[in-house]
Order: C-alpha cells, then structure tokens, then sequence
C-alpha cells in the first residue's frame, strides 16, 4: 500500500510524495509526505508572501 512504502521510505531517511491518485486517495491521505525539519521555514516564508492564505491555502506540504 502507499503507506507501507512510505514508511519503508521514511525508514531509509527519505519520503514519498504522491503525485497523481484518484481524489478519494488524496482525501485521505497527506500527499507530501513530508514532515522534516524544513515545514517551519516553509510556513515562515508562505506568511511573508501570503499574509491572508489567499493562494493555495492548506494544499502544499504540511497544510501550508
């Protein structure tokens, strides 16, 4: 499943993003995959760019 390989991805030191699935799929998973130490900085600069969360909101990696 998409879990088990992410998992076995995350235990190799990487991660799994998924780029196309049906929308039931993406639903109900995070699709990035992504939950390192880089997501702070992320929110950082997608707060300098976008104050009021107008582009995109909540569907980039860790909900930004």
């Amino acid at each position: 499943t998409i879990l088990e390989l992410r998992r076995w991805c995350e235990s190799k030191g990487g991660f799994l993003t998924v780029l196309a699935a049906p929308l039931e799929i993406k639903e109900k998973l995070d699709i990035w995959g992504y939950s390192q130490n880089g997501l702070e900085i992320m929110r950082r600069i997608k707060q300098q760019f976008d104050p009021q969360n107008i582009l995109n909101p909540h569907s980039f990696v860790g909900g930004i």
